[in-house]
């Protein structure tokens, strides 16, 4: 939880870097759903153009139905095969604009849905790490400098810093806090934070 809640500067940019390639990723993935939903529409093109061919079938034989002897019974069926083409003809623009609705919504569904929990939960951190970051940014400059922000800062390294590098900055932290030595301390967690101390 240490890690979730106080997380080195560099891991906050890592963080970023890899949100950013996350939402990247899913973009590009929901643009290439969308094309490929799209292209789709190739089949309401040749259903289309078979439409076509069945009306102008029904006309051809709209024109026989008036030879004598042959075109008793043509008549009827050319006018059917006729409606037909129509009928198709008609499924085949319908499908093309359901085609392009649904390309939209399937390629902007998968662009935002696997992006959309995980932007809900880092970006709140985010700008709570960030707001923090700021607070400890302006309570350093404030005159004289604060030493209620060393000894919180002092605190929180030895919480937050691993044992090794607290070791590095202090043989014995604890003490340290109870003898009120906090500048070393501060100054390691403010390393942590990607913080520089104004000069004095």
């Amino acid at each position: 939880m240490t890690f979730l809640a106080r997380p080195q500067q560099s891991t906050v940019r890592l963080l970023d870097v890899l949100v950013v390639l996350w939402v990247a990723l899913w973009v590009a993935v929901g643009i290439g759903v969308a094309r490929e939903v799209e292209s789709l529409n190739e089949l309401a093109e040749t259903l289309e153009l078979a439409a076509g061919a069945i009306e102008e079938t029904g006309t051809v034989l709209e024109t026989i139905a008036d030879v004598p002897f042959v075109g008793g019974g043509v008549q009827e069926l050319a006018e059917r095969i006729e409606q037909t083409g129509v009928s198709a003809r008609r499924s085949a623009a319908e499908s093309r604009e359901s085609v392009r609705s649904l390309s939209r919504l399937l390629g902007a569904s998968v662009a935002v849905m696997p992006s959309l929990l995980l932007l809900g939960i880092y970006l709140p951190l985010r700008l709570l790490w960030r707001r923090e970051a700021e607070a400890i940014r302006a309570a350093l400059r404030r005159d004289p400098p604060d030493e209620q922000l060393d000894e919180y800062l002092a605190r929180r390294a030895t919480a937050a810093l691993p044992y090794a590098r607290l070791r590095a900055v202090s043989d014995d932290p604890w003490r340290d806090l109870r003898e009120r030595r906090f500048r070393a301390l501060a100054d390691a967690e403010l390393a942590r934070l990607g913080i520089r101390r104004p000069p004095a």
